[in-house]
C-alpha cells in the first residue's frame, strides 16, 4: 500500500547528498581567494566582478552557486527567464539555467536559519559563490558508503545505518601548497559574493 522502504531509502539518500553539498559549499566559502560585499541584494555588478576576479588569474568562471532567496529573484528577471527558456525546463532540478556561460545552481546549503546544515548556515541567505569548477575544490571519499544491519529485539525491529566519509579542501596555488603544507587554502578560482 505505502511504499514506506523505497521511501525511507530516498531520504537517507538525500540526506547523505545534502551533507556532501554542504562540505564542497563550506570549502568554497572557506577557500575563497576573492570576496566581494554587496548591499542588501546581489546586483549584476557583483556577479560581473566576481567573474572578472576568475578571469584575471587566469580562471574560467563555469558555475554559479546560489541560494533560494537568490534563485527566487533570478526566476523573477525578465533577462534571466528569456535566455533559458529554450534551456532548462524542470525548475526542481538544482541547475536552473545559464547566466553569462555558467551554470546557475541552487543549494537549500545557502541559508541563514536552521534547516542549513553544517557551517554555511553562518552565511546570509543572499550569498552565492562563483567558481571555477575545474580548479576551485577538491573532494575526497574517506570512507565508501557502508551499509549495516542490526536488530532490535525490544521494539521488534530490523533496521539499517548507511555511512560514509568525506572531505572537501579548496585547491591552493602551487605557491600556497609549498609555502604551507598543513594550512587551510584560498584560491583564486573562487569568488565569494556577499551581502549585507
Amino acid at each position: 500500500l505505502f511504499a514506506v522502504v523505497e521511501r525511507n531509502l530516498r531520504e537517507a539518500g538525500y540526506q547523505m547528498a545534502r551533507k556532501l553539498d554542504s562540505l564542497v559549499l563550506t570549502a568554497a566559502r572557506q577557500g575563497s581567494g576573492n570576496t566581494i560585499t554587496g548591499g542588501a541584494a546581489i546586483l549584476i555588478s557583483n556577479v560581473t566582478q566576481g567573474m572578472n576576479n576568475l578571469e584575471i588569474n587566469d580562471h574560467q568562471p563555469t558555475d554559479f552557486v546560489v541560494g533560494p532567496d537568490v534563485a527566487w529573484d533570478m526566476r523573477n528577471i525578465d533577462t534571466f527567464v528569456e535566455a533559458n527558456k529554450a534551456g532548462i525546463v524542470n525548475p526542481s532540478d538544482s541547475l536552473i539555467g545559464t547566466v553569462f556561460g555558467m551554470k546557475v545552481w541552487v543549494s537549500n546549503n545557502i541559508r541563514s536559519n536552521r534547516n542549513a546544515v553544517h557551517a554555511m548556515s553562518a552565511a546570509n541567505r543572499t550569498d552565492a559563490l562563483v567558481l571555477d569548477k575545474s580548479a576551485a575544490i577538491a573532494f575526497a571519499e574517506k570512507r565508501p558508503l557502508t551499509v549495516e544491519r542490526y536488530n532490535d529485539v525490544t521494539r521488534q525491529l530490523d533496521g539499517i545505518v548507511l555511512s560514509s566519509r568525506w572531505d572537501a579542501c579548496a585547491i591552493p596555488t602551487t605557491e600556497q601548497a609549498r609555502a604551507q603544507p598543513d594550512a587551510a587554502y584560498t584560491t583564486t578560482a573562487i569568488s565569494l559574493i556577499t551581502t549585507t
